[in-house]
């Protein structure tokens, strides 16, 4: 995540920064979920993997967005084959989010 973060303002790659230390430290309290809570480590997968799927369409509609704009690609923007194939990307990964996210909440549902 430092990594993605200095790439993306175009900064050195300084991971002794507090700001970097804090930020992955953070994550990786995200380790302890199961044993405070008592959690599942089964259900703690399941619900990270439904997360992954509820990104991708945000991720797609970020790609045509910016893949769009003339003012950020010029004379690379996409063409109406790149935006129908998103645009199917869209439509699938859409459907396969709420299909996860469905699941993963009948998942929880049952357990309680």
């Amino acid at each position: 995540m430092p990594w993605l973060l200095c790439d993306y303002n175009g900064t050195q790659r300084d991971m002794t920064l507090a700001k970097y230390r804090i930020i992955v430290f953070a994550i990786s309290l995200l380790g302890f979920v199961v044993p405070i809570f008592n959690a599942r480590p089964v259900l703690v997968m399941i619900i990270s993997q439904a997360f992954n799927a509820v990104i991708l369409p945000i991720t797609v509609a970020c790609i045509f967005y910016l893949g769009n704009r003339k003012d950020l690609m010029k004379s690379h923007t996409n063409t109406w084959v790149a935006n129908s194939i998103l645009a199917a990307i869209l439509v699938f990964s859409i459907f396969t989010s709420f299909i996860g996210v469905k699941g993963v909440w009948q998942l929880i549902t049952a357990t309680i």
